[in-house]
């Protein structure tokens, strides 16, 4: 039990070592990317949408 709690421990140090490299504007980065890939699902989700209509008339 005590070789289990330790591996915990030091897996958790280790998880908030990396934590702590990352710096702000790679979290931003990588924010960045994520918010235009939605927006740009959207935006061919909408034009999906027009073509279906349009076939459909």
């Amino acid at each position: 039990m005590k070789k289990i709690i330790k591996l915990i421990k030091k897996q958790f140090f280790n998880c908030f070592n990396d934590l702590k490299k990352l710096n702000l504007t790679t979290i931003l980065k990588n924010i960045k990317i994520k918010r235009n890939t939605y927006c740009w699902l959207k935006v061919e989700n909408k034009i999906k949408t027009k073509e279906e209509k349009y076939l459909l008339q």
